[in-house]
């Protein structure tokens, strides 16, 4: 199941007039747009960081985790000398896109993976699940990126957002 979480911005205009608030979508759509140019690759190279391998003995989250690594990993050759042979399909199933919603923007980072919480926790930190061999390995917490570069996305687009045609309320959304 993939994890993500989500930076929604609604603007609110001043006035009631049809034009103004065409225009305010249209903004909101275009500074959106540049501002996912700036901060997505940069929330990628960080979302998608590899530490080195694994520190020995690997500490599982459970008795069930360490069996299963043991029955099914290793017995279907996923590892090498016992070591999990790494093959990068967490770093490629991160991703951040831009949806339009109802007089705003919504910004969402997440992972297509269902790995991801085990090896870098959940979007949201409250629900963390990092295995402690991962977080021992040097994996960061993607809550904790990620808070990060919502908060550098929320700024960039504010910034572009003339204020004076509109009120604009960012809001956070984890699932």
């Amino acid at each position: 199941m993939p994890v993500r979480t989500r930076l929604i911005i609604q603007g609110t205009p001043f006035s009631d007039e049809i034009a103004a608030i065409e225009a305010i979508d249209e903004m909101m759509i275009e500074g959106a747009q540049e501002t996912t140019k700036v901060i997505q690759p940069l929330w990628l190279d960080e979302a998608t960081y590899y530490p080195p391998p694994a520190k020995l003995p690997f500490q599982f989250g459970s008795k069930k985790s360490r069996n299963y690594y043991f029955a099914v990993i290793v017995k279907n050759r996923k590892s090498s000398g016992g070591r999990y042979a790494r093959t990068k399909k967490l770093q490629q199933s991160f991703f951040m896109k831009l949806l339009q919603s109802q007089r705003g923007v919504e910004f969402v980072f997440g992972s297509n993976s269902d790995i991801t919480k085990y090896v870098v926790g959940n979007f949201d930190k409250n629900r963390n699940h990092q295995v402690p061999g991962h977080h021992n390995t040097g994996w960061p917490l993607i809550a904790d990126t990620t808070a990060f570069w919502m908060t550098a996305t929320e700024e960039d687009f504010l910034k572009r957002m003339p204020t004076i045609y509109a009120k604009f309320d960012a809001r956070r959304q984890n699932r």
